[in-house]
């Protein structure tokens, strides 16, 4: 039951209660989610540790005093992150209310867009702006679609706004604030946040070179060779088709819940033609995760033999105890309600410890019917949780080959779990089990999972993987 990481983003696109409610207790909110994740991270006493519990509670202090000053939920969010980003765990996180997802976007987007204070620009000030050599000037972005000002405004967290003069986007309007950053003049970098296109908040950090701010170029600068906007590639949904005689590529870009059904009609669909191919594609570049039981139909493709299985333990906290004991009211199977039953009496009987949650095992893996010669998983830095367990199997397997870059490094703690902050519509989601690859040394947070082939951005991964697979490499 491992999610989706949504590996940097911070939502906040602004409720109905944040239009009724400006103003939040900041440092009741922190010191809440300060509490919650004390006790019942489980990847905490292994972060802060003798090495790191200075900085950790220097952070949490200067947190502490800054959060006063946090008085709007857009600042106190990004407080609240600055303390999560420190444990560098893309399952530690903060995510909006559920039901907030039902409201119109327009109207999220809007919402989030009214919240930062908006800074006048008077004519003169534009003209200084055209002619500025320091930070403050008109940037355009890298593909020279929105125009913006990034002037000095002060707040405690803040000395810069980035507000948008043009935009092709009908989700931005003149006037909308882009960014809103610290400059640091010893190393010569702006940060803080952006708000995305979508009504989110991102973390974001930029060199200041005098004529680029980033990869925003200053609007009296020329282009600089390598400094062009470049558009990143869309990859495709869940989908298959046949390259060749030899070699058949299947899509895969979830393995959440609700992709079941898609991912098995389209196998069905293409389960004849992928028979016909001695050579299989399998395209899992940015799949965030989901669940083991999605990605179990997937797996014979790549396995003739049986799997080592690495297990892993559970916190068996008071609220993780509850959060477990939640799912026995949800619309799991009954075998399943079964298991967590039994595992939330384990942990009942265990209070304040670690106790197993799945043990060391063998899966065995078989096919029915034609399975592919040889395999080739192309993956990338978007491979995050469920989707990594999948990949460390596929490394067991001695017909696959993993291609691409590094996955992301998000599984060592899963298991995630959410508890609702005291008034702000929004949850803190926290892992709740531990992999008991970390006492083995075979941790891969932060690290990620190695393709055995790496490939670089200018190549077509599609064809090089068809290459490798036909040349008989």
């Amino acid at each position: 039951m491992k999610i989706k990481s949504s590996l940097i983003l911070l939502l906040l696109a602004a409720s109905g209660a944040f239009a009724q409610a400006p103003n939040c207790d900041c440092a009741a909110e922190f010191r809440f989610m300060k509490q919650k994740v004390e006790a019942n991270y489980a990847g905490f006493n292994d972060k802060i540790r003798i090495k790191t519990r200075k900085s950790y509670d220097s952070l949490s202090n200067h947190l502490l005093k800054l959060a006063p000053s946090a008085t709007k939920p857009t600042y106190c969010l990004f407080l609240l992150k600055q303390y999560t980003d420190f444990f560098n765990d893309g399952h530690l996180r903060i995510e909006r209310l559920p039901n907030e997802n039902d409201r119109p976007f327009e109207a999220l987007v809007r919402e989030a867009r009214k919240e930062p204070e908006l800074v006048p620009l008077s004519q003169k000030k534009m003209t200084f702006l055209k002619i500025s050599e320091s930070p403050e000037g008109i940037y355009w972005s890298p593909d020279n679609k929105m125009r913006i000002a990034v002037t000095e405004n002060v707040n405690a967290f803040r000395n810069y706004v980035g507000q948008v003069l043009v935009s092709n986007s009908t989700s931005w309007r003149k006037g909308d604030i882009l960014m809103e950053l610290k400059y640091d003049s010893a190393h010569q970098t702006l940060s803080g946040f952006q708000y995305t296109e979508i009504g989110l908040i991102e973390p974001v950090q930029l060199s200041f070179t005098g004529h680029y701010l980033g990869n925003w170029r200053r609007e009296y600068a020329q282009p600089e060779v390598g400094k062009g906007g470049t558009e990143k590639m869309m990859l495709p949904g869940t989908s298959g088709k046949k390259l060749s005689d030899k070699t058949y590529y299947l899509r895969i870009a979830s393995f959440e819940p609700g992709e079941t059904g898609v991912i098995d009609s389209v196998m069905q669909a293409g389960k004849a033609a992928m028979a016909a191919c001695p050579y299989l594609i399998l395209d899992v570049r940015g799949n965030g995760g989901g669940s083991d039981q999605t990605y179990a139909p997937v797996s014979p493709l790549l396995y003739t033999d049986s799997l080592r299985v690495t297990g892993a333990d559970v916190w068996a906290t008071t609220d993780n105890i509850k959060s477990w004991s939640d799912l026995l009211n949800t619309r799991l199977p009954e075998e399943t309600k079964k298991q967590i039953k039994a595992l939330v009496d384990t942990m009942n009987n265990n209070k304040g410890k670690m106790t197993t949650l799945v043990k060391d095992h063998w899966k065995k893996v078989t096919v029915a019917g034609q399975a592919p010669k040889k395999v080739v998983v192309l993956m990338d830095g978007g491979c995050a949780s469920t989707t990594e367990e999948f990949l460390l199997e596929a490394l067991q397997s001695k017909k696959t080959t993993l291609m691409g870059t590094p996955s992301a490094g998000v599984l060592d703690y899963a298991n995630v779990r959410s508890i609702k902050f005291k008034s702000i519509p929004f949850v803190m989601a926290y892992p709740t089990s531990r992999s008991k690859r970390i006492d083995k040394g075979q941790g891969i947070d932060n690290k990620g999972i190695m393709p055995a082939v790496v490939l670089t951005e200018s190549q077509d991964w599609i064809t090089a993987a068809q290459q490798k697979l036909e040349s008989g490499l």
